[in-house]
């Protein structure tokens, strides 16, 4: 059996989580695993976007690791409206991000790539 290689110039990672590493967005074990996850293949030195439902306050993008994390903050504004975390509001905020982020990634990052 041949083993398969990946070269940090082929390989880019979009990673689509409920939670993530914003204490606004963790709610278990769930957003740890996946942020620890990202921050990994960034060192690794691929190119890493991570999407998650993220703190109103924050920046919506934020770019990690010398440029190959980007943590995409989704669902902000209707976080706005739900304070208490990830999970308030979790139906609408579930809406906006199976519509919108599909169109964001193919245009965004696959097309380019």
């Amino acid at each position: 059996m041949k083993r398969m290689t990946f070269s940090h110039n082929d390989v880019l990672f979009v990673l689509l989580c409920f939670e993530g590493p914003d204490p606004y967005s963790s709610a278990g074990g769930l957003g740890m695993r996946v942020s620890n996850l990202s921050q990994t293949l960034a060192e690794l030195g691929f190119q890493t976007h991570f999407f998650f439902v993220g703190n109103p306050r924050l920046k919506g993008e934020e770019t990690m690791r010398d440029g190959r994390l980007i943590l995409h903050r989704w669902c902000q504004w209707i976080s706005e409206y739900y304070p208490k975390g990830v999970y308030h509001g979790e139906y609408d905020k579930l809406n906006d991000f199976n519509i919108s982020i599909p169109w964001f990634v193919v245009e965004n990052i696959v097309k380019p790539a």
